[in-house]
């Protein structure tokens, strides 16, 4: 029976990442060690063993743990696409999630767009807090959001936003303008004496008030942040 190449090469790529994380074996015949896998995945030696020859290829709730296990990037491991390590430190544990990355622009219409556009995507971030399925990854952009005391979020970092996450005063969001076609990443202040709300920057070279509007809409809290290793 033909083996499938896309399974041939996840196989190819599950045996580099074996050997990165130390599991080479020389003597065994696929040239890794297949039970540490398999107790992590609590499954028999023998699936592995499928898995590493491409006789088959798991389903993604195991293709998850293998990367969280492995260390490796999520996306890679599946589809061979992109970096093959994190790029952000996270706190991998077994309850990890993985967010999309997206834009600025796709964050406009994420809520309504997110199940379809989730099949289009390239790239995965892991974060260690739960998040609904609805949530994503942007990358930081500017200094208008960092400074030298309290909460920061420097260039380069990831924040994790989930838009099921109701605001509250002091929140950090992710808001569309009126009619702009880019979301945008500030802090929420709530005046509840004066009964309005507007958003403002981190940095104070940046001191931008913004009104919140009708024409304006929330579309996500910020629940984590992530860097860059430097």
């Amino acid at each position: 029976m033909k083996l499938k190449v896309k399974h041939t090469e996840f196989a190819a790529r599950l045996k580099e990442a074996l050997k990165d994380a130390g599991y080479s074996k020389p003597r065994n015949k696929l040239g890794v060690e297949e039970m540490p896998l398999a107790r992590h995945l609590k499954v028999s030696r023998e699936i592995v063993h499928r898995y590493i020859e491409g006789k088959t290829k798991p389903y993604d709730d195991k293709l998850k743990k293998i990367a969280l296990f492995l260390n490796v990037s999520y996306t890679w491991l599946r589809d061979g696409i992109g970096a093959k390590k994190f790029s952000p430190i996270v706190n991998i544990t077994e309850n990890a999630s993985f967010v999309p990355l997206i834009d600025y622009k796709k964050a406009v219409n994420w809520k309504t767009e997110y199940k379809n556009e989730h099949q289009k995507l390239e790239s995965m971030i892991a974060c260690s807090v739960q998040v609904s399925e609805k949530a994503f990854a942007l990358p930081v952009i500017g200094i208008a959001m960092q400074r030298d005391d309290g909460d920061s979020f420097p260039v380069g970092s990831y924040i994790i936003v989930d838009p099921d996450v109701k605001p509250a005063d002091g929140s950090y969001v992710v808001a569309r303008i009126g009619d702009s076609p880019e979301a945008t990443f500030k802090q929420l202040r709530i005046d509840a004496g004066a009964g309005t709300k507007y958003l403002i920057n981190l940095n104070k070279s940046f001191n931008t008030t913004l009104p919140l509007t009708a024409s304006c809409e929330i579309i996500g809290v910020v629940v984590y942040m992530c860097k860059n290793i430097k």
